[in-house]
């Protein structure tokens, strides 16, 4: 990582906990302004990992990282769930 991105990375996850504590703990008073601080700390957290990663999808990101299924695998499970059933269902005929 060159020096200009890490410093980017440093200024966005500064941006990130300002944000994020307001978010958490800002006065409300009344006020919805802690609903804008959230999403300005997911937006700036999308930025971290746009930089980090390549992509700010977290659904990616997990099939990247073998922590969640393809659609396709899901779909191929599926069918042998079924295969598996039909198969039972058979032998009890």
């Amino acid at each position: 990582m060159k020096k200009s991105e890490a410093l980017k990375v440093y200024k966005l996850l500064k941006e990130f906990t300002r944000a994020e504590i307001m978010a958490r703990h800002g006065e409300f008073g009344g006020s919805m302004e802690f609903g804008d601080y959230f999403v300005i700390a997911i937006e700036k957290m999308d930025e971290i990992r746009k930089l980090l990663y390549g992509t700010d999808n977290l659904v990616k990101l997990g099939q990247k990282w073998k922590m969640l299924k393809s659609n396709e695998e899901l779909k191929n499970e599926k069918t042998k769930k079924l295969r598996k059933i039909k198969k039972k269902r058979k032998k009890l005929r």
